[in-house]
């Protein structure tokens, strides 16, 4: 399937998570409430991590390594990461997906080349 998130607020323990499809989001406000859980790989679902977003790349007959696009938005978890990024095994999603956004936590490793995140007033960009 695919998400496309262009506005809007999206929370919960985890506001989304990806384990395939296709996900784009252009803006919005996306912000994970759960306290922080360390990520474990179940293969008939998925647990709340406390991040806002995750993307689960797994080995895992039944889900296709998801593809992410991140141009805006905004990104916020009190307790946990504002994106999470969890491997298990050996199949990789592209893990450069981010070209812009605000967070609340560094997103640097998840930016695509040329890309960066920096420290601002409200957050990290």
């Amino acid at each position: 399937g695919k998400l496309t998130v262009d506005g809007g607020e999206i929370s919960g323990k985890t506001a989304i998570y990806a384990k395939s499809g296709s996900i784009v989001i252009n803006g919005g406000t996306i912000t994970g409430t759960g306290d922080k859980v360390d990520f474990a790989h179940y293969s008939n679902g998925a647990y709340a991590t406390g991040d806002a977003l995750v993307i689960e790349s797994c080995k895992d007959a039944a889900y296709e390594t998801p593809v992410v696009s991140i141009t805006g938005g905004t990104f916020a978890s009190a307790n946990a990461s504002a994106v999470g990024y969890y491997v298990c095994g050996d199949k990789l999603a592209d893990e450069h997906f981010i070209t812009g956004g605000t967070y609340s936590s560094d997103v640097t490793a998840l930016c695509e080349d040329h890309y960066g995140a920096e420290p601002q007033a409200d957050g990290i960009r």
